[in-house]
């Protein structure tokens, strides 16, 4: 279930908040590794992957409240 809601959610980011997420978390990537793939300085990395990862909550918050006033 929770993995359900995750990938729903991770659906509706833009590809690149996709893409910035799979490096972080599911590739181990740190944070200069990212910025040297994406074209980007280090500060721009961690600010690209904290705003993903908020938009991301906001998915799960939104997907949940919409479960809970179905129920």
């Amino acid at each position: 279930e929770e993995q359900k809601r995750l990938e729903l959610a991770m659906g509706r980011l833009s590809e690149r908040q996709k893409e910035i997420i799979h490096m972080k978390y599911y590739q181990q990537m740190d944070y200069d590794d990212i910025a040297a793939v994406m074209d980007l300085n280090y500060q721009s990395a961690r600010n690209l992957v904290n705003r993903a990862i908020m938009a991301l909550r906001r998915e799960m918050i939104t997907f949940l409240g919409i479960i809970l006033l179905l129920m």
